[in-house]
């Protein structure tokens, strides 16, 4: 395996969702958002919980009590509002050498994945708005990796020591990306889907290589959902 979860000044993709907001709609907007992140995750695999029972607990207390007393911001997919359903809980399924896929924590002792990074950073908090008869605003979020497990040929590895090593010639990793990719373009759909049904945009703000495409990666020149490996349509590298 040659795949690296996280390399420093390399970056695979940032994916920019932005989404028109006012005080009319907000809550409803956010909470449609993350309800669709978490099915689309959980779905292929990408963002699950230990227990479905915590999405939908999730949005039922931000549903009942949207803020907390130190949380305001108004932002999507602020998983950290609560504990049990912070970023640390989620899992992610990783193909094995056997291309399997097994579960594993995005943060555990000793471990601390990096494949994804959710920024959700918002400089809009209710205490600047709270008074205001009616606003207007535009909240973004991005997904972002600095990970090589996307890519058909690796020409960089993340050796001992932090080093980056230079491969001449790249390693073939398709038995790899062909095993999250394609779930990673379903996902992407999925909530690019949602985004725009209320009026917001998806924008490639910056990738390495020529694989990454607005609508997904690109595998041998085509652009995989997982419905594609589901249905038999796509052999997976052995």
């Amino acid at each position: 395996m040659y795949w690296s979860d996280y390399i420093n000044d390399y970056l695979a993709f940032n994916y920019v969702f932005s989404i028109p907001i006012s005080k009319a709609n907000f809550k409803d907007k956010i909470l449609f958002v993350d309800a669709a992140f978490l099915k689309a995750g959980a779905e292929q695999k990408l963002f699950v919980y230990p227990d479905a029972e915590r999405s939908v607990s999730y949005l039922r207390r931000r549903e009942e009590q949207f803020f907390s007393e130190k949380r305001q911001w108004i932002s999507f997919l602020d998983f950290e509002q609560f504990a049990d359903t912070s970023s640390g809980q989620f899992q992610i399924f990783l193909p094995d050498a056997n291309g399997q896929l097994t579960p594993i924590p995005y943060r555990q002792p000793f471990i601390n994945l990096k494949i994804f990074q959710i920024d959700n950073t918002s400089e809009l908090h209710w205490l600047d708005v709270a008074q205001e008869d009616d606003w207007g605003r535009e909240v973004l979020f991005s997904i972002r990796s600095n990970s090589t497990i996307w890519l058909e040929n690796i020409g960089l590895s993340y050796g001992e020591n932090s080093h980056v090593t230079i491969l001449d010639p790249p390693v073939d990793n398709r038995f790899f990306a062909y095993r999250i990719v394609p779930r990673f373009n379903s996902f992407l759909r999925d909530i690019t889907a949602a985004v725009e049904s209320l009026g917001g945009e998806i924008t490639l703000d910056e990738y390495g290589g020529t694989q990454v495409t607005e609508q997904g990666i690109l595998l041998d020149g085509r652009l995989i959902f997982q419905e594609d490996i589901d249905a038999g349509k796509i052999e997976l590298p052995i």
